[in-house]
């Protein structure tokens, strides 16, 4: 077992050496290993950390159907959640512990401030409709941005989209008596410090072009597959060896290609998925009351309309 803080270090060291040849993005795709986020924004300093939608829509999803019991109630302190939602009630699926002192001994006016609260159990949602309105409700939180209006037409900015997402979650929660599933989501997801790390309405000013990390598992899959298929563990050197013999000279090759136009030779593998849906919107008919409803500004780029929210593209 590795010591703690190895491996960051270790990351670390590898991130330096590409800011030293100038490498300095303005966001990073990572699928929620602490280890990397740690060496990306200690070499980084104040860049956007974008978690992956497919890891985070299949973690929700994974704990969702899950049936082992949850300890996250001990880690949820309700006063920090309240300044992010004012309206929530301090005693709702809180250990009395985790309350301030003014709501420990019944002396508050909370509704619940009577009812036993176990620190283990499992997330209350038991049918699948909850389970996908749950995932639904959250995909589209994580799509959210100031730069695209809401159904009025309104641009808010980011802090009022975090308070808005949260307050949409905790109400449907609380409606519903789900005050683990609650708990979970808020110290897992909506609190200030995890909500930055995934949620695409952080940065005001630019939309991450880059939503998934499957760029990075296809590179992986290609080099064990085209590369490594003979080796079984093998190492480093040799890895070492291959990368900058055979990998890095075919990308070289295949970058050119595509910087050329030669499309022919090659050509980047999203085009295909990117003409397809154009085709596929470009062959419907545009109606002006629909332009209106929806807020559409082809000047700016944007639509308030679902199919352009969760878009890859950002077409509709």
């Amino acid at each position: 077992r590795a010591d703690p803080g190895a491996t960051t270090y270790i990351i670390q060291q590898f991130l330096e050496r590409l800011k030293f040849f100038g490498f300095n993005p303005r966001c990073v795709a990572i699928d929620k290993d602490s280890s990397e986020i740690a060496a990306v924004t200690a070499v980084w300093p104040g860049v956007k950390v974008q978690l992956c939608y497919w890891h985070v829509k299949r973690a929700v999803s994974t704990r969702l159907n899950s049936s082992k019991s949850t300890n996250t109630q001990n880690h949820y302190w309700p006063e920090e959640a309240q300044k992010l939602i004012p309206d929530l009630e301090i005693c709702w699926g809180s250990l009395p512990i985790r309350r301030p002192v003014s709501h420990r001994f019944g002396g508050c006016s909370c509704p619940s401030k009577g009812e036993k609260i176990d620190i283990l159990g499992r997330l209350e949602p038991a049918t699948k409709e909850d389970r996908d309105t749950v995932l639904e409700i959250f995909c589209r939180h994580f799509n959210l941005h100031p730069l695209i209006p809401d159904s009025n037409g309104t641009y808010k900015s980011s802090t009022t989209l975090h308070r808005e997402c949260a307050a949409e979650m905790y109400t449907w929660c609380k409606a519903r008596g789900y005050y683990r599933l609650w708990a979970y989501l808020y110290v897992n997801w909506y609190c200030p410090d995890q909500w930055k790390l995934w949620a695409r309405a952080t940065d005001p000013a630019e939309i991450p072009t880059v939503k998934t990390t499957m760029i990075v598992e296809s590179h992986w899959r290609t080099l064990k597959h085209d590369y490594l298929h003979r080796f079984n563990r093998p190492r480093v050197d040799l890895v070492v060896w291959v990368l900058t013999s055979r990998v890095l000279p075919d990308a070289v090759h295949r970058m050119t290609a595509i910087s050329s136009g030669q499309f022919r030779v090659f050509k980047a593998r999203w085009r295909e998925a990117f003409k397809k849906q154009w085709r596929k919107e470009a062959c419907k008919a545009v109606h002006l009351d629909k332009l209106k409803e929806y807020h559409t500004n082809a000047v700016s780029w944007v639509c308030s309309c679902k199919s352009f929210l969760h878009s890859r593209f950002l077409i509709c």
